[in-house]
């Protein structure tokens, strides 16, 4: 088997890979990775906060406040 045949197969790793196959530098690991602790550091500091409970409350409040608009808007009719 010549390496023409053994690179047929090989065209979906040398699209992530670049043309050359070479995986030396695979680019989307300067995005995915700071993007990747970014969101890990937003999510243990929102549950280290209790943001939870509090994006609850506000929908509470929310829901609080709608039904009381609806409530008043039903007795002016």
């Amino acid at each position: 088997m010549d390496r023409a045949e053994m690179r047929a197969g090989d065209g979906d790793r040398d699209a992530v890979a670049g043309v050359d196959g070479d995986w030396g530098f695979f680019w989307p690991l300067w995005v995915a990775g700071p993007w990747g602790v970014i969101l890990v550091w937003q999510t243990i500091s929102g549950l280290s906060n209790d943001e939870p409970r509090k994006w609850h409350a506000k929908n509470e409040r929310k829901k609080l406040k709608k039904e009381q608009k609806r409530e008043r808007k039903e007795l002016d009719e």
